[in-house]
């Protein structure tokens, strides 16, 4: 399964599936940054996988179906990194 933060809704596998082929940007952009840390995990206090994105938009693949998994969102830029955001919490299905 996947995950598009656009997709915040339960969707079938399928549209889903669709979904993720054609993410939408999701949160709004930060001015002269790099680009954003999405964290990830089943535990909102262990979110051990990330993924840099330069865009305000995310799809995450290779999740387990009926599991729910908690996001945050930092904006970075070189060394610094802003204060991580809650961003949702999501079971794909």
């Amino acid at each position: 399964a996947c995950f598009s933060f656009a997709s915040l809704n339960s969707l079938s596998e399928d549209a889903l599936s669709k979904r993720c082929r054609t993410p939408h940007p999701p949160w709004r952009a930060v001015d002269n940054v790099d680009g954003y840390i999405v964290k990830y995990g089943l535990s909102a206090n262990a979110l051990n996988k990330q993924l840099r994105v330069g865009t305000n938009e995310a799809v995450i693949t290779g999740l387990e179906n009926l599991k729910t998994y908690y996001f945050t969102v930092s904006a970075y830029s070189g060394e610094w990194t802003a204060r991580a955001v809650q961003w949702v919490s999501k079971s794909p299905s």
